[in-house]
């Protein structure tokens, strides 16, 4: 297990990283050289990572979490910490304010985790059921989703309304999923989005039900970029995918 201490380096976000598809800007190569120097000469060899991130912002209601992975996570691999982003089976992202920005970071290998092949089978096989009328089926948890959720995004009394308005057509019981709900149908073999093609999904965080314990006008959020989990005001504009039991 490796986990570092607070790196006193501002996050840069993906947005800022490339012109067009192909060519790293001069602020993102900078950005990576001071990251990858503070980063330890260690390896990692396990094939199964779990990565926990802690990035600190002035301002992190101005900014989403998601964005600020994939260039840490770039740099992990480049240093060869992990030899390949593939390896990393689960992201645990959270972001706090401080008038420090920088991150800290902690890798581990998973002890108890299905094995690859098992889960890709579970992922692509008959797991997922489409309906054909906007719905699908989760035959491992007896859930029923719907295909494609909100179009827009939506602060947490709007995904409230977005639902109460669903379940005035096909069926009256849709709600907002939990946290743990919404992370049963994460595919962390996929990002952009991170999930199974059968689904219609953004890239980027959608409400659970839970609520931060820290914050009470706070809720738990699901990345759906690379599969990180993190806290958001309930007055954010996010996506809501409503879920209910089939069975």
């Amino acid at each position: 297990m490796y986990q570092s201490k607070f790196i006193e380096i501002k996050p840069i976000s993906i947005n800022n990283c490339f012109q067009g598809r192909r060519f790293r800007t001069k602020e993102f190569k900078h950005w990576q050289w001071a990251v990858i120097s503070s980063l330890p000469k260690i390896k990692i060899e396990s094939k199964e990572i779990q990565l926990y991130v802690t990035v600190y912002l002035k301002h992190p209601l101005q900014s989403d979490l998601d964005n600020f992975l994939k260039p840490l996570i770039d740099c992990i691999v480049k240093k060869g910490i992990i030899k390949d982003d593939r390896y990393i089976h689960l992201i645990q992202a959270f972001k706090k304010q401080s008038e420090k920005e920088g991150f800290e970071i902690k890798i581990d290998s998973i002890i108890n985790l299905i094995k690859p092949g098992e889960k890709a089978k579970e992922t692509v096989g008959e797991r997922f059921i489409d309906c054909g009328d906007g719905t699908i089926k989760d035959t491992k948890t007896k859930l029923m989703w719907q295909k494609e959720g909100s179009q827009e995004r939506l602060n947490y009394k709007q995904a409230e309304e977005f639902v109460a308005e669903l379940n005035k057509e096909q069926y009256p019981d849709w709600r907002i999923p939990t946290r743990e709900e919404l992370e049963s149908i994460l595919d962390l073999t996929k990002h952009n989005p991170a999930i199974n093609p059968m689904f219609k999904c953004e890239s980027a965080g959608y409400w659970s039900s839970t609520p931060y314990a820290v914050f009470s006008d706070y809720a738990w959020l699901v990345g759906f970029n690379f599969g990180g989990v993190y806290d958001g005001g309930r007055y954010l504009g996010c996506f809501v995918r409503p879920v209910r039991q089939y069975f």
